[in-house]
């Protein structure tokens, strides 16, 4: 009964992820149309009201990002799985069963001491704990990442409309209220095109990152289980056996 009030909790809360990540994404074209109705070169007599309304609008998208932290049912039902699964393959009768069958021909039959099985030195409650948090990042990026979708789109149309406004206060002289904005954005401009040129340069492709990362990730796993230490043997031994070999040649 608990699991399928879970599901039924896990499938209330991503309906308000969605909502969520659909106010997001249609908050941001509003606040640049919002913006873009102040775009005169003089305050426009409705200018307060607009503001209120960029204001709400900006409160509005600020509380639907924090709602795409909510967990999803994908994420939900996932680590649900994972716990059934690990207290099955502990608890269960069938897991009862296979240990007494195992412990009786590991120890009964062949007379060799008691030893934890590979499961149980694999996984343990603080290993499931981090691995839930490592999956819930990734679930929660996943969502940041269908919220902000069209923010590239938009940042191009209005980068756009700074280069544009600052090239024709340059050749016109005109004198905008916003003006400041503009300068603002233009030095913005400048600073991303610098750590553009420098990561083109400088920083490795995010294939390569991720490479060496995940290398990074096996050695420190080798490490832990001491696979690195088993590899060194095998190699002291492969050295040892063709010496001998060399040695009777």
């Amino acid at each position: 009964m608990r699991y399928f009030l879970w599901v039924y909790v896990a499938n209330i809360l991503n309906r308000f992820r969605w909502m969520g990540i659909c106010l997001a994404r249609a908050s941001l074209p509003v606040l640049f149309l919002l913006y873009l109705a102040l775009a005169f070169p003089n305050v426009p007599v409705y200018a307060q009201q607009v503001h209120h309304y960029i204001n709400m609008t900006w409160l509005v998208y600020g509380l639907s990002l924090l709602v795409i932290f909510v967990p999803s049912e994908k994420f939900i039902l996932n680590v649900l799985m994972l716990y059934r699964r690990d207290v099955f393959l502990r608890e269960s009768f069938i897991a009862k069963v296979a240990k007494l069958i195992k412990y009786f021909i590991m120890q009964d039959l062949l007379g060799k001491n008691y030893s934890e099985g590979i499961y149980r030195k694999l996984v343990n409650n603080k290993r499931i704990k981090w691995l839930c948090i490592i999956v819930y990042i990734y679930d929660t990026y996943r969502g940041f990442a269908k919220a902000l979708r069209d923010v590239w789109l938009l940042l191009t149309v209005y980068f756009g409309f700074v280069c544009a406004t600052w090239l024709y206060v340059e050749f016109t002289g005109v004198t905008l209220y916003y003006y400041h904005v503009i300068e603002t954005s233009i030095d913005w401009i400048y600073a991303i095109v610098g750590f553009l040129i420098l990561k083109i340069l400088f920083v490795p492709s995010f294939s390569a990152i991720k490479k060496m990362v995940g290398q990074v990730i096996i050695h420190v796993l080798k490490h832990k289980f001491g696979i690195s230490n088993l590899e060194i043997k095998l190699d002291a031994k492969l050295a040892k056996y063709e010496k001998e070999g060399a040695d009777n040649d």
